[in-house]
């Protein structure tokens, strides 16, 4: 009898429409120049529902923990469908068994003293 895989990564859609912070008293929080607080509602907004144009794709995939203890995570976002993201995935998880390293932070710099 085989097991099921375990799932490495996950596709998801979010966006960046805002919504006010509320205090206890259920007042909309206020920052110091006296504007009110936002946060962005990501994989909870309610439009993600309905609307197919609402949002970017993208894929979250854990990765080992750093040399520091602390865990790590292979995070991208801005494709335009569930297709685009999930290639990148499995793109990203091949690198990752071929232990390829993944860093999408690496200037020109870093690249060309390499």
């Amino acid at each position: 009898m085989s097991r099921p895989s375990k799932k490495v990564g996950t596709v998801l859609r979010r966006c960046t429409c805002r919504e006010p912070i509320r205090d206890e008293a259920d007042n909309v929080a206020l920052d110091a120049r006296g504007k009110p607080k936002t946060r962005e509602l990501g994989s909870r907004c309610p439009k993600l529902k309905g609307k197919k144009a609402h949002g970017s794709w993208g894929y979250h995939l854990p990765q080992p923990s750093g040399p520091d203890g602390k865990p790590r995570r292979d995070r991208r976002f801005g494709f335009p469908d569930k297709d685009a993201a999930e290639a990148a995935l499995a793109e990203v998880i091949g690198k990752s068994t071929r232990s390829e390293v993944i860093d999408h932070r690496t200037t020109v710099g870093q690249f060309l003293t390499k």
